[in-house]
């Protein structure tokens, strides 16, 4: 298996530690089980859809530890090759499903070294995986690894015409890397309520502390995207965009509140000139505040969001959100967009696909679409699909 890009040129290493669906990661310091090890390093040997035994367990337990949901069956089905595609896309490396020997390295340095050195015990149950750090980044060191560029020196480069050519150039700067180190600094929601049984629950979900941005912590510029461009971001780094309900908790749930600041309507909307003008307004407010990088700040932008609706409005953009101090928002749920249309007012905010339900690692993709826990995160009902493409 060979790496698609390297892994110190994959930006979102940044999300993919902050956002990956891998996980609440550095599980436990434990290593990787010898069977595993064993199995992987055989000459010419992997693990692969198909594959069973006690090489496979070994896998699932180890993916559990990390924070995917998978039974440790010892049998490697569909559901255990996409939570290990989904593990090699955090990692950035090529997401073939197949545990080779740099899936194996990826796995080791997640787990905090080399193998355990030992098979555990027949019958030990797994390691319960830790939440997450409360408010400092996963991995933060890859954040900002593309340079010092600040965010308006990259968009500067990119033109100002809404098309399809600043949407390729606004993703390839994410995924060289070129995003403030204060995005990996996930933040806990936690959401309490009852699922349609009428059960309690509590679940955690971590969000990115501010929407999607280019540039350094010194000078950020927060990048609208088409609902396409943004869930290939989420699809690579392990995340979903939020729901309506979703994007009410974390206003509610924010230490750093904003207030709404629309620029006068008109053709210029789309252009990267008001993406500027707006980021600038939303940095003085910032610093009015004397607000944290990194701490969870909400109300200067419409999220981009997944919605029952879109199921219906394919090719169409869903948007919720920009909450007055009220706790009203004044853009209410809307898809009378086109999916080729963004503007200045738009933002990427990121949900970590890893929850945790009632303290167990869980899939909020998987919770969406649940008949009886999708209350949880929707007040739309049940989600059939959970993409905004």
């Amino acid at each position: 298996m060979t790496s698609r890009t390297p892994a110190s040129q994959c930006l979102l290493l940044l999300l993919a530690g902050a956002c990956a669906l891998a996980a609440p990661e550095r599980a436990q310091a434990q290593g990787v089980p010898q069977a595993l090890v064993d199995a992987v390093r055989a000459q010419g040997a992997s693990l692969r859809q198909g594959s069973r035994g006690p090489a496979v367990e070994a896998l699932q337990r180890s993916l559990t530890s990390l924070g995917f949901t998978l039974r440790a069956d010892g049998d490697f089905g569909p559901l255990t090759a996409g939570q290990v595609r989904a593990f090699q896309r955090s990692r950035g490396l090529g997401a073939d499903g197949v545990v080779g020997p740099l899936t194996l390295r990826a796995l080791e340095e997640a787990l905090g070294g080399a193998s355990s050195g030992s098979r555990p015990p027949s019958g030990s149950p797994p390691a319960s995986p830790p939440a997450p750090p409360r408010s400092s980044g996963i991995v933060p060191a890859l954040g900002g690894r593309a340079g010092s560029r600040g965010g308006a020196a990259i968009l500067s480069q990119v033109g100002e015409a809404n098309s399809a050519q600043r949407e390729a150039a606004l993703l390839a700067e994410v995924e060289r890397g070129a995003t403030p180190r204060s995005l990996t600094a996930f933040q806990k929601v936690t959401i309490r309520g009852r699922d349609a049984a009428g059960r309690d629950h509590v679940l955690e979900v971590w969000v990115s502390p501010d929407y999607l941005s280019l540039g350094t912590d010194a000078d950020p510029v927060r990048i609208p995207l088409r609902p396409a461009t943004a869930q290939r971001v989420c699809d690579r780094f392990g995340c979903l965009l939020p729901t309506r309900k979703l994007v009410n908790a974390i206003y509610s749930q924010a230490s750093v509140k904003l207030s709404p600041q629309p620029l006068p309507p008109g053709p210029a909307m789309t252009t990267t000139g008001y993406f500027l003008r707006h980021n600038q307004r939303i940095e003085e407010q910032l610093r009015a505040q004397g607000a944290r990088r990194g701490a969870l700040t909400a109300g200067h932008k419409k999220d981009i969001v997944i919605s029952p609706a879109l199921q219906a409005r394919r090719g169409r953009v869903a948007i919720y959100g920009w909450h007055r101090a009220s706790g009203s928002p004044i853009q209410p749920l809307s898809t009378v967009h086109g999916s080729d249309y963004v503007d200045y007012s738009h933002g990427v905010r990121l949900v970590r696909d890893a929850v945790q339900l009632d303290g167990r690692p869980h899939s909020a993709a998987a919770i969406l679409k649940d008949a009886t826990l999708h209350p949880l995160l929707s007040d739309e009902g049940r989600f059939s699909r959970t993409r905004a493409d």
